[in-house]
């Protein structure tokens, strides 16, 4: 949606609950493990692109770091 609240649209059925913030162009949010398990997943803001990042305990508290080289 625009910063202003106008021009909302579902960018996925897969999940719902918003993840932590999320650097660079892809949005993240709580989804289903093939195992009905809570995951994170992430998609880009135009809806392409899910990808599951974790699963089960593991995809309880993520957070985002620097990637150390």
């Amino acid at each position: 949606m625009n910063a202003d609240g106008t021009n909302k649209r579902q960018v996925t059925t897969a999940g719902g609950v918003p993840g932590a913030w999320s650097p660079g162009p892809f949005i993240t949010f709580q989804c289903n493990s093939d195992a009905g398990q809570p995951a994170l997943c992430a998609v880009r803001k135009d809806g392409s692109g899910l990808t599951r990042l974790l699963d089960g305990k593991d995809a309880g508290f993520p957070g985002w770091r620097p990637r150390r080289p």
